[in-house]
């Protein structure tokens, strides 16, 4: 594994990102379960789940939130400060659909919080979701090819159903491991740091992504405190929509 020329200079900002992510996200999940247990927005004991008590949900909104607020924050002051180079491939307009797509993600999953909506109705929204991604311009245009050198370019029909697919796709993944404490939570702090390493590799050589990638990782940390076991709340649906 090569690094990109000058990756030295990006670390201090990527663990000042991660640690104010972090912070934040350990002080706003207290808060995050007092309202949601004022509300009543428990997972209550029952053949499906493994907690013997009931426990908060929707703790998936102090992680969603650190992450918008600080790497929102860091999106707006490197445009004036220029501490890492703009993305290559990724358009202001991307960047912003990045962050009110993830904000709605959590909102729609916080309506299923509060609700406990059908499933049918989840996917739904998770539909919505994607469609909505795709219209501010996140799309899967072109992917390694797995079979030989090169890439393979979808035609644009191709490319919508793909990325809605891949949306969707990836919040159930999250969801369909949601059953421990810290198990997804974990695995998606895993795999954010992991992308953010590989963003910094002459082979992707993008460190404003792996800011953002180090900026999830840290919300998902401080989080991670209230959420490992005994987990005295559950990220809920707002948390695994959001990093889904």
């Amino acid at each position: 594994m090569t690094f990109i020329e000058g990756v030295g200079d990006s670390v201090g900002l990527i663990v000042a990102v991660f640690v104010a992510a972090a912070v934040l996200a350990l002080l706003l999940t207290p808060f995050v379960r007092r309202v949601v247990t004022r509300y009543d927005i428990v997972d209550r004991p029952e053949a499906r789940r493994v907690n013997v008590a009931p426990v908060p949900r929707a703790g998936g909104l102090a992680p969603a939130a650190a992450f918008l607020v600080v790497a929102a924050t860091f999106v707006v002051l490197n445009d004036t400060q220029h501490w890492v180079p703009e993305p290559l491939t990724i358009s202001e307009s991307e960047l912003v659909a990045l962050f009110l797509g993830g904000a709605l993600a959590a909102a729609i999953g916080a309506i299923d919080d509060l609700f406990d909506l059908r499933a049918r109705w989840q996917l739904i929204g998770q539909l919505v979701l994607a469609g909505v991604a795709v219209v501010l311009g996140i799309g899967v245009e072109v992917i390694a090819n797995p079979f030989g050198s090169g890439v393979i370019r979808f035609s644009p029909l191709f490319s919508v159903g793909f990325t809605v697919f891949w949306v969707v796709g990836m919040i159930n993944s999250i969801n369909w491991i949601d059953g421990l404490d810290g198990l997804s939570t974990g695995i998606a702090l895993i795999a954010a740091v992991t992308l953010g390493i590989i963003s910094l590799t002459t082979q992707i050589g993008q460190p404003m992504i792996a800011v953002l990638c180090f900026a999830l990782a840290g919300a998902l940390a401080g989080f991670l405190r209230w959420n490992f076991h005994p987990a005295s709340i559950f990220a809920g649906t707002s948390g695994v929509q959001f990093v889904g």
